[in-house]
């Protein structure tokens, strides 16, 4: 099982190659399949997590009870962005948000 801590998901998010960091921290394999097929999308969902990292720096536990386990925030904050309901669209091999 890949550890993750949460000031990993912070920094990479942050520099913008977290989907690359999970990949090679999970041993080449990360399942964000979209990711692969629509660079677009990676690059959309990274930059929301690190919004998300900056805007609640800090308080992760009091919000999501998350202390230390990176893993857990990110699926945290990915639910966060799928309740904001942005208006996702995902076709082949595209993507976009209006």
């Amino acid at each position: 099982m890949m550890t993750l801590h949460i000031d990993d998901v912070k920094k990479h998010s942050r520099a913008g190659d977290l989907i690359d960091f999970l990949k090679d921290r999970n041993g080449g394999s990360f399942a964000m399949g979209i990711a692969d097929i629509s660079p677009a999308f990676a690059q959309w969902y990274v930059k929301e997590i690190a919004d998300n990292c900056r805007a609640m720096d800090g308080r992760e536990r009091r919000k999501y009870a998350v202390e230390n386990r990176g893993l857990c925030l990110l699926i945290s904050y990915t639910a966060e962005i799928i309740q904001q309901s942005k208006d996702i669209k995902l076709t082949d091999k595209t993507f976009a948000v209006a």
